[in-house]
Formats: structure tokens, sequence, C-alpha cells
């Protein structure tokens, strides 16, 4: 069942997205909803439905451009964000939603072909679709994909079959306003009858495993395929605006009625729901197995294998099938579906309103769309059905309790982070701003939380470089400690988002109170994470290698900035040196280097609050090196997901060419060089580096917690 080789944008997320959303509503549905509502009611319902699907589209694609998306698609991303349990509940409802979809497209594959073949019997014909697709998944899995573009094909020339309409001249006038209550159907009725029409744009995230590049791809593919849908609902409106509304209201087969090649509709309608019902049997199986692999279902050890997901997921096809009734199971496929987009609206909602330096995504969107998203899916879901729908949370709820309780069972498990750990601190946070208290966290949700000892004492009235430096990677919401080794209070009045603490040690020996303080910050609630230092406390400071030896022990970050005012006026650029990774410039060996973590990191938050561009610089040792060079730094910036301004730089020869080469820059930041066996090389590299530059310089050693690719 395994798809062949990676698929593209194309084939793996657009063509499965678009067919899945031109089903069956659109050939059977689409002149009902005109004929309810008119041509204005239509658009209204029309752009409801799809606001809200277009939003939660935009989430997915915003939240595919900041994480490296695995298998699972949605769940994949939820669970990432969210954690295991609300994964797992989420994951769950979308598999059974997904599942329960295939049947549906069978019962309309069974309608279609009953309009060409009236004296078949239905559920020989709903059998013998349901055997096809799955052998067809399990022997022929790349003809599920090839028979896409046949359908797609076939789709867009039924609607061009029907487009003729609107230049007819006996088109009767247009039905511009409708009567929803002319029957049965209401306002919200016709809604969410309608509503399924635009489900669909999970088809091709859920084969984020099998895309060559699901960051790219499922933007581009999702996006472009609501807008296609789109166009096509809307103009199909006008099409059928201009038909008898008594004809729209009784006839479902409209669509065939006033096509120029009838038998067209007939193919299209049987073709896009059996190829609709591929798409989704070979998506719904590829999310047990990820399910089943975090050991997140009842024998998972077992449906780990491919095949066996295949068969359990034909199991509950078939046993669907056999009820025989669509309308109990139609509500629950599309509350499931809007559980799932509610869940993804609202992870973007909440990462968005914490802030997190790791949420960096490609694709910004403004915070009224996933919100808009989140909340349009509550009240779809109520719409359609509140029963089914407060069911669906009770069930959601009894499921998040119990994987709850279900223990860690890897280091995988344990290592897994989400943005959880951030919403808990951004409550203490509140609460510690309340009562004088600072934060910090880790990993994903880690943010600059320095320390920075004042030794002089007497302070201007201007703060210090190093102070600067620390309002500047702090901001717009992290905290900074003021540790003064005096007694004397600073008069400096700092930016008010900020959350600064002051400490005061005074005492004979200023580098021992530094070091106690330190040891009496780690291990405290929500301590700081980075020393900040400046060249001219070494004169403080005994013993200074010692000092970051201790401080690595700690978990501790280290920067280590010296100001050589330059001679003149240096260009606005912020200069990462690299360390050279010749001959092979192996990106993956970019992912194990500690100190790229703190030292882009902290370039990214210069670079924003500064509003200077980043350049990575780095050193060849053979002039043949340029490319490889070339493509590992452009790695970097990839991976990293770096600011699009971001540049690259190379030399030939070591760093002492390279800075004699490079021009000025405003602010350099190179890597710190510890070692326990050569106690003063790192002092060396410092004074060697502040005689040959000019500029603010940094030295960062990175403590391990940071997390460039979070």
């Amino acid at each position: 069942m395994s798809v062949s080789p990676k698929l593209s944008t194309f084939k793996g997320v657009f063509t499965p997205t678009i067919v899945t959303i031109l089903g069956v509503i659109m050939y059977l549905r689409q002149g009902w909803l005109v004929g309810q509502g008119g041509l204005l009611g239509a658009w209204l319902i029309l752009a409801i439905c799809l606001g809200i699907t277009a939003t939660t589209a935009l989430s997915l694609s915003s939240i595919a451009t900041n994480v490296r998306i695995h298998a699972g698609g949605a769940y994949a991303i939820v669970m990432r964000s969210l954690g295991k349990e609300a994964g797992g509940v989420v994951g769950f409802m979308l598999y059974l939603a997904q599942s329960l979809a295939i049947t549906m497209y069978i019962f309309g594959f069974r309608e279609g072909w009953l309009g060409v073949f009236p004296t078949h019997d239905p559920l020989l014909i709903d059998l013998c679709a349901f055997i096809g697709m799955v052998v067809i998944v399990r022997f022929f899995t790349d003809l599920a994909f090839q028979l896409q573009y046949l359908i797609f094909a076939i789709t867009i020339l039924s609607v061009v079959s029907v487009s003729w309409k609107p230049f007819d001249t006996r088109w009767t006038e247009i039905n511009w306003v409708g009567n929803f209550g002319q029957s049965y159907e209401n306002f919200w009725t016709v809604l969410a009858v309608y509503f399924p029409a635009v489900t669909g744009i999970l088809a091709g995230a859920s084969l984020s495993g099998d895309l060559e590049d699901p960051r790219d791809s499922i933007p581009k593919g999702t996006l472009s395929a609501v807008m296609v849908a789109g166009l096509v609902y809307a103009w199909l409106s006008v099409v059928y605006a201009g038909v008898p509304q008594s004809d729209l209201l009784t006839n479902y087969t409209i669509m065939q009625d006033i096509s120029l090649v009838p038998p067209l509709i007939s193919v299209a309608v049987i073709g896009a729901t059996f190829c609709a019902g591929l798409a989704t049997f070979v998506a719904a199986p590829k999310l047990m197995q990820a399910l089943s692999h975090d050991n997140l279902l009842p024998k998972s050890t077992y449906l780990t294998k491919e095949n066996n997901t295949l068969w359990a997921t034909s199991l509950l096809v078939l046993a669907a099938i056999l009820l025989r009734d669509l309308n109990s199971i139609a509500p629950v496929i599309t509350i499931c579906f809007l559980t799932t987009y509610g869940t993804i609206n609202l992870i973007v909602l909440i990462e968005q309103r914490l802030g997190l330096l790791s949420f960096r995504p490609i694709l910004q969107i403004p915070l009224w769309i996933p919100s808009v998203g989140a909340i349009g899916c509550v009240l779809i879901a109520l719409v359609v059905n509140p029963s089914i729908s407060i069911l669906v949370l009770c069930t959601l709820t009894l499921g998040y309790l119990r994987l709850s309780k279900q223990p860690l069972l890897s280091t995988e498990d344990i290592e897994r982070e989400d943005v959880r750990t951030n919403l808990f601190f951004s409550l203490a946070r509140w609460a510690a701003q309340k009562s004088v208290q600072n934060r910090v966290v880790e990993g994903k949700a880690w943010m600059p939380h320095p320390v920075i000892p004042i030794f002089e004492e007497h302070i201007t009235d201007t703060p210090p470089t190093i102070v600067q430096l620390a309002t500047d990677i702090t901001l717009p919401k992290g905290s900074i400690r003021l540790l003064h080794l005096h007694n004397q209070t600073c008069p400096w009045t700092l930016r008010s988002s900020l959350f600064v603490q002051e400490s005061f040690l005074s005492c004979d020996a200023p580098d021992l109170a530094l070091v106690t303080a330190l040891e009496s910050l780690h291990g405290t609630f929500l301590q700081p994470n980075i020393l900040l230092l400046e060249n001219t406390h070494r004169k403080h400071i005994n013993d200074i290698h010692r000092l970051w030896q201790q401080c690595i022990s700690m978990e501790l970050g280290i920067i280590h900035q010296v100001n050589i005012p330059p001679t003149i006026d240096p260009t606005d650029m912020i200069d990462v040196w690299i360390r050279p990774q010749g001959p092979d410039w192996d990106i993956n060996l970019a992912q194990k280097a500690g100190n790229l973590d703190l030292t882009l990191l902290l370039a990214i938050q210069l670079s924003k609050e500064r509003n200077i561009p980043i350049r990575l610089v780095t050193t060849l040792e053979d002039p043949k090196e340029h490319i490889a060079a070339e493509n590992y730094l452009n790695g970097i910036m990839e991976l990293g997901r770096l600011p699009m301004t971001t540049s690259a730089l190379s030399f030939v020869g070591d760093i002492w060419h390279g800075l004699a080469q490079r021009p000025p820059t405003t602010v350099q930041i190179f890597g710190l060089p510890l070692s326990y066996e050569s106690p003063n090389r790192a002092l060396a590299f410092i004074d060697k580096v502040s005689e040959r530059t000019t500029g603010l310089c940094l030295f960062v050693r990175a403590s391990g917690q940071e997390n460039l690719l979070a």
C-alpha cells in the first residue's frame, strides 16, 4: 500500500484535495442550494462554509511552514503542539471521520451508478465499489493517484458542459433571493446539509509522510485547491440561478439535465465519488498507523504494520456500509471534521497569543483568521447536530483523560515537547508578575531570560551596552535579572513590557558573590538561562574560565560581549560566524552543532528588534568548496527559518583572513570555544578577535536547552 517515491505538490496535495472537495455534493446538491436561497443566498452559505475551511487551510498552512510535519498530517500537528493526549483524541476523531467519509463516497457512487443502470442492486453496487477500492489501495496504490488526474479532468469538463447555461437565450430571469422557508428546510438546515461540500482540505496534508517537501507542498496545494473549489462553486451558483426554482428544489440530477453532454455528468459523479473514496482510503490507514506508532490505540503493536491498518479500516467501512443509512453517519462525519478544523485554528491562535520565539512560520496570518475559524467550527457543529456535538465533546474528554493516564514508554515520549508547557508558564508569568517572580521555559517554548552582573558602583543615567543588548534579545515578553554586586540602585527605566528584577549582593569578593548567586538561582522556579558578561568584567573575576565552566554545568548559556568603537561607519549587518565544515559540509551536522542554536536564535532576535539583516559567514580551505559551503549555509537558513533577508558569505582561508577582508559591521557573533584541556584558549580567541575587528562582538556558548529547529 506504500506510495511510490515522494509526492509532489500537485500529485500529493492539490489533486487529492480538489477531487475530494468537488465531489458528490457539487453534483447532487449545488442546484438544490440555489433553489433554496437564490443566487445571493447560495453565495452567503458558500461564503460561510468556505470561510471556515479557508481560515482552517490558512492556519494549517501557517503551521506547516513553521514545523517539520511527519506522518499523520493534522494529527501530527495537534500532537506536536498540544501533546500526545489531545493529538490522540483529535487524531482518532479525524480517522473516524475519514473512514465514515469513505462510506459516504461509496453511497454517492451508488447513486451515480443507479442513474445509469437503475435496475442494479444497490447493496451489490456498494460492495463492488468497496472491494474495488480495497484492491486498488492494497495492490495498485499509485493507480489511485493516476486516476485522480483523469477524474479531475472529467470534473472540469462537467463544469464546462453546464457553463453554457447563462448564455442561453432561454435562460429565465435570475433568482437573486430565494425563500428558505418554502419547504421544510430553513437557512441553518440548508447550511448543515451543504457544509460537507467544502470539507476535504486535509486530504493532501494527511499524506504528509509521503510528500517531498511538506512545508512547501501543504500550503501551496491546500490553498490553491480551496481557491479553485470556491471559484467553481460560485460559478455553478450563477449557472443554476437562471434555472426555474421548482426544478432545482425537486430534481437532484438537474446538472445532468442542463449539461451539453448528459452522460458526462453520470461518469463524473461515478468517477468523482470513487476517486474521493480512494484518496480517503489511502489517507485513513496511514493516520491509523501514525496513531498506533505512538501507542495511542488498542493493539497498537499489531496496527503499526501498514497492511493491518488497511484491513482494520476496511472492516469499519464495511460495517458502516451495512448500516444502509447515510443520514445517521453524515452528521458524525461533519462534526468530527469540524473538531479537527477547530483544533488546528486553536493551535495557531494559542501560539500567536503566547508570542513564542519558536513560532516563526514563513506564512504569517493575522490573529483574526484562526479566531474566526475556531469560533465558526464550534457554531457550525452546534447547527449541524447539537446532540452529536455534545456526544463528540464527551468522547474527546474521556479519551483525553484515558491517554493522560497512559505512562510515557520511551525516551522519545519524554523528550517530545509541546506548547502546553508554555500555556502553564504563561499563566505562571501572569501570577509571577503580580508576586514579583520570574519565568523560564525550555525547548520549543524557550525564550531568553538573561542575568547581568553589575560590578560598577557608579552607574550613569544611560543603561550600558550590555543592558541594551539584554533588552533587545528579551523583547517583547521576556524577563531580565540585574545582579548588583554593590548597594547602588540603577536609575534606568527599561521597557515596561519587560519583567525586570534586581538583586543586591555586596561583598569584597564580587566574583565569589556572582558564583554564589548563580548557584542559588539554579534550580529555582523560572530560573535565568543566559549569563551576560562584558569584557571589562574580567578585571573583577579572578578565574573567568572557571566561571564559564560552572555556567555550563548549570545549563546556563553564555554571552560574552566586547564593544570596540568603529573608526568608520559600519554596515548595518549582523554577521554570524559559522565554523567551517569542509570538505563534506554535511547539513545534518549543523543540527548537532551545539552553539548554533543559541547563536542563531540570538541573531534572529537582534535582527527583529534592531531591524538589521543577518549574514552567515564562514571560511573555506579550498575554493572548490564554495558550492558545498553555500548549500550548507542555505540549508541552515531553511532549517532555522531565518528571515528572508538573510544572506551568506564565505572567504578562502582561516577566520583571521576573513576578518581582515570583511567590511566593518554593526554586530558580529562568534562561538565561544571552551574546553577543560585548554583553559586559556577562549580568552586568547576573544583577545585576538578584539585586536582584528571593531563593533559589537558577541562570543556565545549554548546551554543545550535551546532548540533552533523547534
